[in-house]
């Protein structure tokens, strides 16, 4: 795409985000905005005046934005109940909790569920439903935590391979470290 190109394509894609936002009536974020962007640069490629995705990759992006679920952008390596190595696929998760120390991750699209060990911990966090989180420490260890608005918080770490330094399944996220994921997150889907 040469430069005289560009400027049409980021049009289409500005219309389409305000399509979207009335079509939807809902808020925005970032995701929304860069996720409807390659659609529109996608559909500049090929020729098409299609400025709209696929009402069904729309709703699913919307869906992904709740406030129980996040989104990893690459696979993740946890530890399961019985202590064996499992892999969470990129894509949006729904989290629960699903004994006292567990997690279950389930998939959006598929309704794969994936569940795994978390430690038990609290937040001072006040909120009116469970809010999930995803957090990289420093880019080097995954976190995906469930704050639930009693104070209680469920917290998986997780890896990015299978390999785990010892210590880490007892490593926990401070409380700053919370509150920030907590208050991009919100940011972020607009509550």
């Amino acid at each position: 795409m040469n430069h005289n190109q560009t400027y049409p394509c980021y049009m289409r894609f500005w219309t389409s985000f305000k399509v979207a936002a009335r079509r939807f009536n809902q808020p925005f974020t970032m995701v929304t905005a860069l996720t409807l962007g390659c659609f529109t640069l996608a559909s500049a490629q090929t020729g098409s005046e299609e400025t709209m995705p696929p009402p069904a990759a729309f709703m699913e992006l919307l869906q992904a934005e709740k406030l129980d679920t996040v989104t990893l952008d690459q696979v993740l390596h946890f530890t399961t109940p019985e202590a064996t190595d499992i892999i969470a696929e990129p894509g949006t998760y729904r989290i629960v909790a699903s004994a006292p120390s567990r997690l279950k991750l389930i998939a959006l699209k598929g309704n794969k569920e994936v569940e795994v060990v978390a430690l038990r911990t609290n937040h001072s966090e006040r909120i009116p439903e469970p809010i999930a989180l995803y957090v990289r420490d420093d880019e080097k260890v995954p976190y995906v935590v469930l704050l639930i608005p009693d104070g209680n918080a469920l917290e998986a770490t997780g890896s990015y391979d299978a390999i785990r330094p010892r210590g880490l399944a007892s490593s926990q996220l401070t409380p700053l470290q919370i509150q920030n994921a907590l208050k991009k997150k919100l940011e972020m889907t607009g509550h």
